[in-house]
């Protein structure tokens, strides 16, 4: 199947029979299904960073949003990119991370085997730089 064929194949405006749900077109330009929730494909769990959260971790002022892990599966794959509970993920692909919920839809949208990550992670007063093929 080449891309022009399941642009063809699939109505963007229809709904998806397999999953009666909306078809994500950007996933399905490449001939991937979308994938409901990228944090739990990944592994992790998130939650808005708070003011306290701020204070906790010692987050420089200038850093005002971000999604703390909350919780990191083992063997999963932000396991293997050495992500922790208690890190603050920044931004993700150069795009940064508002919260929870933005995390989400950034890991929502990679595509295993095709997708390169770079993540830049608070953790422990220090920024990391993380990088990673999927």
């Amino acid at each position: 199947w080449s891309r022009v064929n399941a642009r063809r194949l699939y109505d963007p405006h229809k709904l998806d029979d397999y999953a009666n749900r909306p078809v994500n077109t950007s996933t399905l330009a490449r001939g991937y299904p979308a994938r409901a929730d990228g944090m739990q494909y990944f592994g992790l769990q998130a939650r808005d960073l708070t003011a306290q959260d701020r204070a906790e971790v010692e987050l420089p002022d200038d850093l005002t949003a971000g999604a703390v892990l909350t919780a990191v599966q083992p063997g999963s794959r932000a396991e293997s990119l050495g992500l922790e509970p208690g890190d603050v993920i920044i931004w993700l692909n150069r795009t940064p991370v508002s919260g929870a919920a933005a995390l989400n839809k950034a890991l929502s949208g990679m595509t295993a085997g095709r997708t390169e990550l770079l993540m830049k992670v608070w953790r422990r007063g220090s920024m990391l730089l993380l990088q990673a093929s999927f």
